[in-house]
Formats: C-alpha cells, structure tokens, sequence
C-alpha cells in the first residue's frame, strides 16, 4: 500500500485522475491511518478541484459513513459546513439535519447542528443544547464549550437590551427581566471559566465576556481580578 501511495501522490501532483483512480483503492488497501488520511484528503480535494461538486460531497459522505468517529470524519463535516455557509441556510439546515439523524451520538455532528440552531436560525437555547452535548461527548472540545457560552452570553445580552428599553414598563417587570438577564450570565459563566483553563493563552474569547458576567452577577472580586488581566 506504500508503494501504491507513493503512485498515487504523484499522480495528484501531476492532476492525473486516471492514475489517482486507480491507485487509490490499491493504497487504502491495508493502510495505516496517517495512509488512509492522506490518500482520502487528496481524493476529496482532486474531486473539488475538479469542479465535481456533488461526487466530493458524496465522497465525504461516504468517508464519514464508514468511520463517523474518525478524524477524517470529523474533519470532512467540518469541510461540507464551511462549503455550504456560502451557499444558504437551508443547505446547511438540511445538511445538519442529516448528520444529527445519522450520527445522534457524533460530538461533530452536534456541534454542527448546534451552529446551525445557534447562527443561522437564531435558536440560541436550541444550539446550546448541542454543543453542549457535544462538549459532554468531547470535553476538550474547545469550539463547544465557547459556542456554549456564548449562546447564554448572547441571550443575557439581548434580554438586556429589553430590559433597557422597558421604560413604560412596571419596576415588578423590569425586575424580573433583569433577574432573568442575571440567570443567562450565571448559565453562560461556567463554561467560559472552562475555556479559560482550556486555553489561557486565548483570551479574546474568554476575558472579555468573562469581564461583563462577573459584572452583571455581582462578582466583583472577579470581575476586578480580570479588569487587571485586561490591563
């Protein structure tokens, strides 16, 4: 399968399909896993770049059926999402209805359905739900936990911008929105402490909203801790 990895290498070097075609099955066969990786990336960007749109999802598709907890699986979700968002959200809803029916148990395959709730149908607790799972199913899965909280974080955030324009409201109501904008903060605020001992060293995504959470809950000593961080 070395061998036939090396033919087919060459033969995606020089865009021969002939050769690719018939390399390819001879260089899966029996290959390690870093083989397979190789020769089904290059299988999947030849068809692409070829303009065969419809053969390289459904050759994804295929690479994700047999192995749906691989890393290639993963990695060619991911690839059909980023290629929908430039299309319509009703190709990414369809796609992630899909994965999410085929897969319920896949941390990617919720994770994609989740950003599709969360960003493209304005779904926040929906898609928190699902990336929720995906982070239980995956706990280092950075991307969930982040999406995680900031679907809690957006929704404090735009309850509290109704709050803000509730000026004809009663004080019982605005009371009870606020403390309902308090409720989102202290659901979002786990996680993003997550992210943070996940990865310190990326803070743009956790310090700020950390910041605003610790603020609005009445954390002061927190919030002063990461005012400084800020500094």
């Amino acid at each position: 399968s070395q061998l036939a990895a090396m033919i087919f290498s060459a033969g995606f070097d020089a865009k021969n399909t002939e050769i690719c075609n018939k390399y390819a099955p001879l260089a899966l066969d029996g290959a390690d896993e870093n083989t397979r990786q190789f020769v089904q990336s290059r299988n999947a960007q030849l068809l692409k770049d070829q303009g065969k749109t419809d053969e390289w999802m459904a050759y994804l598709k295929s690479v994700i059926a047999a192995e749906p907890s691989g890393s290639m699986a993963e990695l060619f979700m991911q690839q059909i999402m980023a290629y929908l968002d430039t299309k319509s959200a009703a190709e990414i809803d369809a796609f992630t209805a899909e994965m999410i029916k085929l897969y319920p148990d896949n941390h990617t395959a919720n994770y994609c359905r989740g950003y599709y709730l969360a960003y493209k149908a304005d779904q926040f607790e929906q898609g928190a739900e699902l990336f929720k799972k995906a982070y239980e199913i995956k706990p280092d899965y950075v991307d969930a936990v982040y999406n995680c909280g900031y679907c809690y974080y957006k929704k404090a955030i735009n309850k509290a911008s109704e709050v803000s324009g509730m000026k004809q409201k009663t004080q019982a109501a605005v009371n009870k929105a606020e403390a309902e904008v308090k409720d989102l903060f202290r659901q979002a605020m786990p996680y993003f402490e997550r992210l943070r001992e996940l990865s310190p060293d990326d803070s743009d995504r956790w310090a700020g909203p950390l910041n605003t959470i610790y603020k609005n809950i009445g954390e002061k000593e927190k919030a002063q801790e990461i005012q400084a961080y800020l500094q």
